[in-house]
């Protein structure tokens, strides 16, 4: 699709586009001596600063995201996947703080290319911040340098404000390019030379042009008018940037919740991508959900111990005084697993295997790639996969009798649970893929899902406790912490039927056929 397509389908504000562009291209002139690229990184950024703005009409709060999932999913002037992948950086990083690492269409370029996506985007950035008042009122005189010193002579009635503004986005523009950006406003400007950018007078369109209404379905970003492949590769970017968002907060190991994150994560993701199955390329499925999995394997020893650590502390709190010694020992040990646990988790996340699989990954979910099926839509697949989904959680009730206590047993309740997530996370990737709201048959899942987990928390905490031998001889409290869980256990599994009922009642299978339909 054509770049003047997409202003078109996205009714962009050209006037702004146009102008952002000529002010971008001048800098790129401009600073030639300091980034050093050639023409072709001058069409990707005047590409980049037409198409900044495309996803304002769909979702201005976010549209520098939407922006970039437009330009992956078109085929922008026949650029390769590389070149549009760098477009869509450019429009990502346009706004808001830069994190690069944490955006796969970053992860999957080359270094090189990686230093041209943010040298474009430092200029776009920039660029932006001199039209904030979408005038087009601000004109770009010149740029002097002194090695040290970039500075911008600028003109105009809203020139200070808009200087101001580019500043306060030059943080990309001084890591990348280098030298201190400083802005001059000419109180009597002289003519402007050949370098300076010129703004087009404002577009006056007809027709589907001037309706600066919503954007019609046929050109909504992917996760809201594409078919099904297009809608999950969506999904999966914003799932692997939390991926990546948790990573970071894992290593600095600030807040527990950040393992916890991580594994959510890495469900979503492989659940996004069992949904893909029918579409996507098999063996590229297979091989990434293997390697997501061993992620959450990996995460998985830290959480057990956060949570057990969780519940003992509560536990502690609401003993007396002499009773809390006993149940020290337990929680020595646990902080000592939890060490050794974290630094294997991190051990992981340093491996170069770990590395590859992000940019591979990267490159999956960014690519219009071949072995794709693109034509089927949400709707003729999602609802037999999510009544799969159904059916693999209804089957637990023939092996397991929910109201006799004594006849459950924890690894059998612990597959109900997982397979509970399992039509959790497709659910939950339906009504991102189809914008519906699902709580009817969601709520009801989740309070299932808390219910076992509460269950097999206890099941770790008890087995952990029985496993600390040399700590229990004649530890009469440790014995009422035990006791205290066994109890607890007992009152879950008195009200699980009542929660189990609720999923496998009418209303919740009309409930969940109406979402099918619904598609």
């Amino acid at each position: 699709m054509r770049t003047e397509t997409l202003l078109t389908a996205y009714h962009v504000d050209r006037g702004h586009a146009r102008y952002v562009a000529d002010l971008a291209l001048a800098l790129f002139d401009h600073t030639g001596a300091l980034h050093g690229m050639s023409k072709s990184a001058r069409s990707m950024l005047e590409t980049g600063a037409l198409l900044h703005n495309v996803g304002m009409t769909v979702d201005e709060a976010q549209h520098h995201i939407v922006g970039r999932d437009i330009v992956l999913r078109d085929d922008l002037d026949t650029f390769d996947d590389d070149t549009r992948a760098i477009i869509a950086c450019i429009v990502a990083f346009h706004r808001k703080k830069v994190r690069p690492n944490l955006e796969p269409t970053y992860l999957r370029l080359s270094k090189k290319r990686q230093d041209v996506a943010l040298r474009l985007a430092a200029i776009l950035r920039v660029a932006d911040g001199l039209d904030y008042s979408q005038s087009q009122m601000t004109r770009l005189l010149g740029c002097t340098s002194d090695g040290a010193r970039f500075v911008l002579h600028l003109a105009g009635p809203h020139a200070a404000s808009d200087g101001a503004r580019a500043l306060a986005k030059a943080d990309l523009w001084q890591k990348t390019l280098g030298g201190q950006l400083e802005v001059v406003v000419e109180e009597e400007p002289p003519v402007a030379d050949a370098g300076a950018a010129r703004a087009e007078p404002p577009a006056t369109p007809e027709g589907p042009e001037a309706d600066a209404g919503p954007v019609e379905s046929s050109a909504l970003p992917p996760a809201l008018g594409a078919g099904l492949a297009e809608a999950g590769r969506v999904i999966l970017r914003r799932h692997f940037r939390r991926l990546l968002v948790e990573e970071r907060a894992v290593r600095a190991d600030s807040d527990i919740e950040a393992v916890h994150g991580l594994r959510v994560a890495t469900r979503r993701l492989r659940s996004t991508l069992q949904l893909l199955e029918p579409v996507a390329p098999v063996r590229e499925v297979q091989r990434f959900r293997k390697a997501i999995q061993r992620i959450a394997q990996s995460a998985g020893a830290t959480r057990d111990c956060d949570v057990f650590l969780a519940q003992i502390e509560r536990y502690v709190a609401e003993q007396p005084d002499e009773r809390r010694a006993g149940v020290e020992p337990i929680v020595a040990a646990l902080q000592i697993d939890r060490t050794v646990a974290h630094a294997r988790l991190v051990e992981r996340l340093d491996t170069a295997r770990y590395a590859d699989f992000k940019r591979a990954f990267a490159i999956f979910i960014t690519d219009n790639a071949a072995g794709w099926n693109t034509a089927p839509r949400p709707r003729d697949l999602a609802g037999s996969v999510l009544w799969r989904r159904y059916e693999q959680l209804r089957v637990h009730e023939i092996g397991l009798d929910l109201r006799d206590a004594e006849a459950n047993n924890d690894a059998a309740l612990h597959e109900m649970r997982i397979d509970g997530k399992r039509l959790r996370y497709t659910l939950e990737a339906i009504a991102e893929a189809t914008e519906q709201s699902l709580a009817a048959v969601l709520d009801p899942l989740i309070e299932l899902q808390d219910h076992l987990g509460a269950i097999q928390d206890i099941a770790v905490a008890s087995a952990y406790v029985r496993a600390l031998e040399e700590h229990r001889e004649d530890n009469a409290e440790l014995e009422a912490y035990l006791a205290s869980r066994i109890a607890e256990r007992a009152r879950l599994l008195e009200t699980l039927p009542q929660v189990w009922e609720t999923i496998t009642g009418a209303d919740y299978r009309r409930a969940l056929m109406d979402v099918i339909i619904g598609l």
